[in-house]
């Protein structure tokens, strides 16, 4: 245990010590007992001002830093999210464009609705579709998986037949799936 060193200039040398709450300096009998002057007891005072102001900063410390930690953990549950549903997201957005566009086995609007329910809620949650089917594209290997005739060079025209999935942050989840040639939309997509 620390000994309180300061003592009263009235008993100098004699002071007698008793122990102290864990965790804090053994303190003079003559301080229990209030023989503390004004002096002192006013620089004890400033003195246990500033060690709060000490254990403030460090619990204000320890709280942002645990934010951060809390945010890293909820970007990377959000990817998991996002690596887990991504192709079954890309097929329903397939499904929803063939839909729309009469070509599929699927005629009812009402799931094309509730599709689109579930992609701007996605996107509320940082999952987001990346391209729209049918849109012309330059192949980006990092963006597009390869088309089964095999991988065409980096900025080859292709056609989106499926979207992107891909997290805030820009990070891609699930790549598009992609034929090669040039797309209706005859523009530049993801």
């Amino acid at each position: 245990m620390a000994l309180f060193r300061r003592q009263d200039r009235a008993t100098a040398g004699t002071a007698e010590t008793v122990p102290a709450p864990a965790g804090s300096a053994d303190v003079p009998r003559e301080t229990v007992a209030g023989q503390l002057s004004a002096g002192e007891a006013a620089f004890e005072l400033r003195e246990a001002l500033g060690r709060i102001r000490e254990l403030e900063h460090d619990l204000e410390a320890a709280r942002r830093e645990a934010g951060r930690a809390g945010a890293a953990g909820a970007g990377a549950a959000v990817d998991e999210v996002a690596e887990a549903i991504a192709t079954p997201l890309a097929h329903l957005a397939t499904q929803v464009a063939l839909v729309r566009a009469g070509g599929g086995v699927l005629t009812v609007d009402d799931l094309a609705e509730a599709a689109g329910r579930l992609f701007r809620a996605l996107e509320r949650a940082g999952i987001l579709l990346d391209g729209d089917v049918g849109a012309a594209a330059a192949f980006d290997p990092t963006r597009h998986l390869p088309p089964a005739g095999g991988e065409p060079a980096p900025g080859t025209a292709v056609v989106l037949r499926s979207p992107a999935v891909r997290v805030v942050g820009g990070r891609v989840v699930r790549r598009s799936t992609v034929t090669a040639g040039a797309g209706e939309a005859g523009g530049e997509a993801g």
